[in-house]
């Protein structure tokens, strides 16, 4: 999970901080914490990284936490990122209700109720991470990762190839596996990202997948791709090391 916080207060960023570390070192999550002193700086780094959820300050010198997210909904387009808005003042709710907040903390941050707070967006984490979000226009579509056969990359152009359908959007191969929050797809080739969930059959040089589509397999990654479905129980029609 990769998590921001952004508070103009040194001392609540370190305490956020704290309160992370000791919940997520309990519970064996990983996770990646990077901290803002400012909305401008926040929304400078934004395209950077693909962040899970903001616990983002209100009142701050320069732009405020509101504006701040109201840009990340409406001009950035990023609308899977929850955001945890914390204040000092309760008059913000309705306004923190239009930009979609995930919650509201109060300061000074109490670390039970920040607990009680962590442990929902945990759970809502955990029963969401089986869907991958792409952009459509000026919103997201969403896929299940189970419907996912495979990624294809060509000049930025990706193409999510499923069963019956194919969606296609903006993107860099980096990009797509920076936000790939399943472990069950392997990357054979710098072109194409797929679920070995749906491999049929693998070659020297190529991977059959169950819709008849042949994968090629890069020379440099064809020793790492098949150690890595070594674990699966794929026919395996290369007998090259056996002769």
């Amino acid at each position: 999970m990769n998590i921001a916080i952004c508070d103009d207060d040194k001392k609540v960023c370190d305490e956020i901080e704290r309160y992370l570390d000791n919940y997520m070192l309990a519970a064996e999550f990983k996770y990646n914490v990077d901290v803002y002193y400012s909305a401008e700086e926040l929304l400078d780094h934004i395209d950077d990284y693909a962040y899970d959820v903001i616990f983002l300050d209100i009142y701050m010198d320069g732009m405020d936490g509101i504006k701040a997210g109201h840009l990340l909904r409406e001009n950035i387009n990023n609308i899977t990122t929850e955001i945890i808005f914390i204040s000092t003042s309760e008059n913000h709710y309705k306004e923190a209700l239009k930009v979609r907040a995930f919650d509201f903390l109060d300061k000074p941050i109490d670390k039970e109720s920040f607990i009680q707070v962590l442990k929902k967006l945990m759970e809502f984490y955990q029963n969401n991470i089986n869907v991958f979000f792409y952009p459509k226009g000026r919103t997201h579509n969403s896929v299940r990762y189970n419907d996912i056969y495979y990624f294809e990359v060509n000049n930025r152009v990706v193409t999510i190839i499923s069963d019956d359908q194919k969606m296609s959007f903006y993107s860099s191969m980096k990009d797509l596996v920076s936000n790939i929050k399943s472990d069950a797809f392997i990357c054979p080739h710098n072109s194409y990202l797929i679920n070995r969930n749906y491999i049929k059959q693998i070659t020297y040089e190529e991977i059959i997948m169950v819709n008849g589509e042949k994968i090629p397999i890069s020379q440099k990654k064809r020793k790492d791709i098949r150690k890595k479905l070594l674990s699966i129980n794929i026919k395996n029609s290369d007998n090259r090391e056996s002769k």
